[in-house]
């Protein structure tokens, strides 16, 4: 009686460990700079589903923001500031952007709606290359976000004073040379 009591009992805590486990998945930080923690979700899916995705996260300011764009460490730093700018996707793939301060904690969050800034952050040591994000300049008012392509740039205007995105361009060279913008 009393063995079967132990098992009983032993049977419920690995249970309870195991749906730990699955519905509590832990965080395997890989990056930790400037007080700013990145990495990914590990869970037993990961294991079992070799194809799926992994989840990203960024840990920053007592938060943890999950579905982080790029490549590791998924933030580029603003130039001139003591800020970093990430981009989150929810399940809509609806993006957006935050800067965060890494002196005062603070952040601001941009709904970037459909944009696709982000994706390739970190994705090319020099800013310009094909596939590559990156900021091309900054101010206290804005900041402009660029996505190069082979064939085009595409320029993101964030707003921060009003927090949204003021404008989206794209530029490319015509035959004859000159720059052609299109803008959103």
């Amino acid at each position: 009686m009393r063995t079967r009591f132990l098992i009983l009992i032993f049977a419920v805590l690995l249970g309870i460990s195991a749906c730990k486990y699955l519905f509590f998945p832990r965080l395997a930080r890989t990056h930790v700079e400037k007080g700013v923690e990145s990495g990914a979700r590990a869970t037993p899916f990961k294991t079992l589903l070799v194809h799926s995705g992994e989840q990203h996260y960024i840990k920053c300011g007592g938060k943890t923001y999950f579905n982080v764009r790029g490549l590791e460490p998924f933030y580029i730093t603003v130039p001139g500031t003591e800020s970093i700018l990430f981009v989150t996707e929810s399940a809509s793939r609806s993006a957006t952007f935050h800067i965060f301060n890494t002196n005062t904690q603070s952040e601001l969050e941009i709904p970037g709606d459909t944009s696709d800034f982000g994706s390739n952050l970190n994705a090319n040591p020099a800013p310009g290359s094909a596939y590559s994000d990156f900021i091309e300049k900054a101010s206290d008012d804005g900041i402009v976000l660029a996505t190069q392509y082979p064939e085009f740039k595409k320029l993101t205007f964030l707003d921060l004073k009003q927090k949204r995105v003021e404008r989206v361009e794209s530029e490319w060279m015509d035959e004859s040379g000159h720059i052609q913008r299109h803008v959103y």
